[in-house]
């Protein structure tokens, strides 16, 4: 994991992957979860879901802060996918009523 001090704007790259650091610490966060989607528990492959896009930190917001456990869900490809691309206005609590996604 890296430094809770660093910053967005310390982790920054070049180019379209320009997250890669980020993801890769919150990917190393979650690798003792239970690796199950949390919305439909699809269990055979997940991804990190930031609840509040990376993109949407100022770039002096520490690493803590955006890869925080309560900012960050496990959700299978199809419903990281609707997540990102059709549930952002209207955030819906997860089964579990722990996380909202």
């Amino acid at each position: 994991m890296s430094s809770i001090k660093a910053t967005k704007k310390d982790l920054l790259l070049e180019g379209t992957n320009r997250y890669n650091k980020i993801r890769h610490d919150a990917r190393a966060r979650v690798k003792n979860q239970s690796q199950k989607c949390m919305k439909c528990s699809y269990d055979k492959h997940v991804e990190v879901c930031h609840i509040k896009p990376i993109k949407d930190f100022p770039m002096d917001a520490t690493i803590e802060e955006i890869n925080h456990q309560d900012n960050m869900i496990l959700l299978c490809p199809n419903c990281h996918w609707e997540n990102d691309n059709l549930n952002k206005p209207n955030l819906k609590q997860c089964e579990c009523g722990s996380k909202k996604f």
